[in-house]
C-alpha cells in the first residue's frame, strides 16, 4: 500500500464515476507528491482491472491502448496545486466533498459512499457547521 511505502497525510478524497479528487500532503517536506500519486494510482488500477477481469467486464475492450495494453488512467499527471493557508485547505476539502452534490448525484456530501465526507460530519456538527455550496 502507498501509505506503507510513503509517509503522507490524507485530508480528503472523493471517487466520482469518471475521476477522483485527493487532498494529501507528504509528511516529509523533502518528499515530492509524484511518487505517492504514482503508487496510489498503480494500486487502484491494478485492483479495479483485476476485478473487471473476474467479472469479464465489457469495459476492458474499450480501454486497450495502441500498444495493446490496458490503460486505466487518462494520459497526463492530473492537476496538482499547493495550498498555503488553513482557509484554502478548508475550501478545497469542501470542494472535494461537494463534487457529488454539484453533479446532482446526491443532495448531501455524506450521502455519497465513496468519499471522506463522513469523516468530517461529526466534527462539523460539533462546530455547528454543515458542508454546503456556500463553503
Amino acid at each position: 500500500m502507498a501509505q506503507e511505502d510513503f509517509d503522507f497525510r490524507l485530508y480528503a478524497w472523493v471517487l466520482m464515476p469518471e475521476h477522483f479528487h485527493l487532498l494529501i500532503r507528504p509528511a516529509n517536506a523533502e518528499q515530492t507528491i509524484t511518487p505517492i500519486i504514482r503508487r496510489l494510482k498503480a494500486g487502484l488500477a491494478k485492483r479495479v482491472i483485476q476485478r473487471w477481469h473476474e467479472l469479464e467486464a465489457p469495459i476492458l475492450r474499450r480501454i486497450i491502448d495502441d500498444n495493446n495494453a490496458i490503460r486505466f488512467w487518462q494520459r497526463g499527471g492530473g492537476y496538482d496545486r499547493n495550498i498555503y493557508t488553513d482557509e484554502e485547505l478548508i475550501e478545497k476539502i469542501a470542494y472535494i466533498h461537494l463534487n457529488p452534490v454539484g453533479r446532482g448525484l446526491v443532495t448531501s456530501p455524506t450521502e455519497w459512499k465513496w468519499s471522506s465526507a463522513h469523516a468530517y460530519e461529526e466534527e462539523l456538527d460539533e462546530l455547528g457547521l454543515k458542508l454546503t455550496r456556500e463553503l
